[in-house]
């Protein structure tokens, strides 16, 4: 049953990506597919955490926040106003993001993300190429499937348990308060 889950997640998170890249737009019934399928596998795993949901939650929120108010603030527009600097489906995305991860993996991947997908489309346009838009919530997608490859053999297990990051900090000498 958990390889079929994997899979399921797995093709919806490719056709979000292909739909995100292609029409810079996601249809919006993946977002509750790809929900309740990462919240299912979470359960099937015995990993599934509500403490955990709120605190991905409460971070992406304080997160959304602080850069609503930078951007009423430097350049007087609200943030989703004609979803010009961030789109709905981006948003959506984040909180299906806040389901597939512990605390500190949510994090990590959050930000590695970001800065992944700055980095790819910077180069880009460093290359010569237009770029218009950047399709986040795609780019994220592409690269969560990606870490669901590196962690196949757990089924996503290791995705929501910080167990395994806090060992390798504490092997890498770094000190946590």
């Amino acid at each position: 049953m958990q390889p079929l889950f994997v899979i399921l997640i797995l093709l919806a998170l490719f056709y979000m990506a292909w739909q995100d890249f292609a029409d810079r737009a996601i249809d919006w019934f993946l977002f509750p597919v790809v929900a309740a399928l990462l919240v299912v596998n979470s359960i099937l795993l015995r990993a599934f955490a509500w403490n955990h949901l709120l605190v991905n939650i409460g971070l992406l929120s304080v997160q959304l926040v602080l850069v609503a108010l930078y951007f009423k603030l430097s350049r007087g527009q609200l943030l989703f106003a004609g979803q010009q600097l961030l789109g709905w489906g981006d948003i959506l995305f984040f909180l299906v993001l806040t389901l597939a991860f512990s605390p500190l993996n949510f994090i990590l991947f959050y930000i590695a993300s970001l800065l992944l997908t700055l980095l790819f489309f910077l180069i880009l346009a460093l290359g010569g190429r237009k770029v218009h838009s950047i399709p986040l919530a795609g780019s994220q997608a592409v690269i969560l499937i990606a870490v669901f490859l590196i962690d196949i053999k757990q089924w996503g297990l290791y995705l929501y348990n910080d167990n395994l990051l806090f060992n390798f900090l504490n092997h890498a000498n770094v000190n946590l308060p």
